[in-house]
């Protein structure tokens, strides 16, 4: 849409150039020589009153077909504006709700609900909320599949917290190092311009921490 509004902007400014063109001639003309005009039974601003409103009829035309392209260009823009999207949160299963809920509470300030248990199912849960809005939930269920957590495996494979600064992203690697966790890339600026770390957190699953 905007191509076709850059070339009817075009057509436009090279329809009007061109009839004051013409215009500023006819004029000069007409002063210049007078007598060609006199022999003529049409008054000598004949040319000049077509030329206008043969442009006016092209203006008129490019004005509406803009008027339809903004038309549409406003639909589309209020219907990409009216449903906006965004993660709304992120799942995941685990052994131990109580352990994997206080973990993220102790090292990443999250805020957690008072959880959730269907008795029919034995499904729990529980909601975590950071600082920035966004949430984890983290699930169990009386059956699950617990297979190895490779470090390379498809699929999900961690959470990035931002916390702000290299110097919290060391002192956070430090203290969970000392806390027993394994740090499995150090803290170090990545090759397309990360700041961060990786750690094994609760239950084997990755946590990156990042600036």
């Amino acid at each position: 849409m905007k191509k076709w509004n850059n070339t009817l902007n075009i057509i436009i400014g090279s329809f009007v150039g061109v009839f004051i063109g013409r215009v500023i001639y006819t004029l000069w003309d007409f002063r210049t020589r007078p007598e060609l005009y006199a022999i003529q039974s049409a008054p000598w601003y004949t040319s000049i009153l077509v030329n206008g409103v043969f442009t006016l009829v092209v203006l008129l035309v490019c004005v509406v077909i803009k008027a339809i392209i903004k038309h549409k260009a406003k639909k589309v823009e209020n219907q990409i504006t009216r449903y906006p999207m965004k993660i709304e949160h992120i799942a995941m299963y685990v052994n131990n709700l109580e352990a994997t809920r206080d973990f993220f509470i102790k090292y990443f300030g999250a805020q957690s609900n008072n959880g959730y248990h269907n008795s029919n199912t034995g499904f729990r849960s529980f909601f975590l909320t950071f600082e920035d809005g966004a949430r984890l939930e983290i699930m169990r269920k009386p059956q699950m599949e617990d297979p190895n957590k490779t470090i390379t495996r498809t699929g999900y494979i961690h959470i990035a917290f931002s916390v702000g600064s290299k110097e919290k992203v060391d002192e956070l690697t430090d203290q969970l190092r000392k806390d027993g966790y394994e740090v499995i890339s150090e803290p170090r600026t990545t090759g397309d311009g990360y700041y961060e770390s990786c750690i094994i957190g609760i239950e084997g699953n990755q946590v990156e921490i990042t600036i």
